[in-house]
């Protein structure tokens, strides 16, 4: 999901526009900025570091890592693609 607003696909950017306009806050934790700039395109760095800049950083935490994963585990497998929004 990061990476189609990084590459401005499938309208993710006006989406996340949608969420910070709404009062939104959006966030980030260091597996996100690894899983994304492992599938980056050359130049795409510049631009990836910016946007990660603007986002909440969030520990992990076992709470947080267990959680993530029964989210992924349960969803996953219906197509549905999680995102954290918090407000």
């Amino acid at each position: 999901m990061i990476i189609d607003v990084l590459r401005n696909k499938r309208g993710r950017a006006s989406w996340l526009r949608g969420l910070l306009e709404q009062g939104n806050s959006l966030a980030c934790c260091a597996i996100n900025i690894t899983e994304v700039f492992a599938d980056l395109r050359p130049g795409e760095e510049a631009a990836t570091g910016e946007f990660f800049g603007s986002l909440d950083q969030l520990p992990i935490t076992s709470r947080t890592a267990r959680q993530a994963g029964i989210f992924k585990r349960d969803y996953a497998p219906k197509g549905v693609m999680l995102i954290w929004a918090m407000s």
